[in-house]
């Protein structure tokens, strides 16, 4: 590593790297893509055995697209705004 990459790796571990609002957004959405991969495969294994719960799935689903949407506009509207630190 050269002495700038080491100095700009001590700053990001001696400072707060991300505002805890803007981490919180990253975090949220990735939980909520790897929820939307995970319904998929429960909405799969339920073909053939519960419609119910085919449509359950795929009711929360596509409640967390939505969600992802949500924080998707958002994180960029704080990068447009320069807040996204």
């Amino acid at each position: 590593m050269t002495v700038d990459a080491v100095e700009v790796m001590e700053e990001i571990v001696t400072e707060e790297p991300m505002r805890n609002h803007n981490h919180d957004l990253i975090q949220v959405l990735s939980e909520k893509l790897d929820g939307a991969v995970r319904y998929e495969v429960y909405h799969e294994d339920a073909e053939g055995a519960c419609e119910e719960c085919q449509k359950i799935w795929e009711e929360i689903k596509q409640d967390d697209l939505r969600h992802i949407e949500m924080l998707r506009n958002e994180i960029i509207r704080h990068v447009h705004n320069n807040t996204f630190d």
